[in-house]
């Protein structure tokens, strides 16, 4: 059983965090190379037209693809990066707490998200138009990558990869789920913006809860 007293940031963990590092980033290093997959649609189609999501002028609604796939791409690349950090290569010693894995894992994730952000920005210039729905997508990326690390953790990265494109298709027809919405230019609102940030809250404390609650059920042979 892993320790859960210990600081976060001793010499010790701040070890484990480099390490931690290295492991996450090396797996996903060869599956970063999809990133040029929707930034070449960014610099081919535009920037804002990746971003904007449905047309509210086509009748009836289509998948906006192009919106799908900047989405999804970061899980894709992510993969079982997280996952096998828990499972496989996690240190079972009392000077290694939980508290400090799962804070490593959002940290690091922290940085992912990061770099997809830049990524992102610096391929389309949408914050040059639309800073405040920059802002918040930043944050979004933020959120979801951790929910979705965290949520690897416990079931199959594709089946959670599947759920999310499922829940995707069926929010653009629906336009049910909020912080959803607020990833396309066409749905973005302002006064939403609360909104979403607070269901991101609500899920990524939950599953924080439940992997805790979880973490000494785990089979840790899948």
């Amino acid at each position: 059983m892993v320790s859960q007293s210990e600081g976060f940031f001793n010499p010790k963990n701040l070890m484990v965090l480099k390490r931690n590092a290295c492991l996450f980033y090396g797996r996903p290093k060869f599956r970063l190379l999809l990133l040029i997959v929707p930034i070449l649609l960014m610099v081919i189609a535009g920037g804002r037209s990746v971003f904007y999501g449905i047309s509210i002028t086509a009748l009836p609604k289509s998948v906006p693809y192009y919106w799908l796939i900047q989405l999804i791409m970061p899980l894709l690349i992510m993969g079982e990066s997280s996952r096998r950090l828990f499972r496989h290569d996690i240190i079972l010693s009392p000077r290694v707490s939980l508290n400090h894995y799962l804070l490593d894992n959002l940290l690091i994730v922290g940085s992912f998200s990061l770099l997809i952000w830049i990524s992102y920005g610096l391929a389309s210039f949408i914050f040059l138009n639309h800073a405040l729905f920059w802002s918040y997508f930043g944050l979004h990326l933020l959120f979801i990558n951790s929910i979705y690390s965290l949520l690897a953790v416990l079931f199959k990265p594709t089946m959670v990869i599947l759920v999310g494109l499922i829940l995707s298709v069926f929010n653009v027809f629906s336009g049910d789920i909020s912080f959803l919405n607020l990833t396309m230019i066409a749905r973005f609102s302002v006064p939403d913006v609360w909104v979403g940030l607070f269901e991101l809250c609500l899920i990524l404390g939950g599953l924080l809860v439940l992997v805790r609650w979880a973490f000494n059920r785990i089979d840790y042979t899948l």
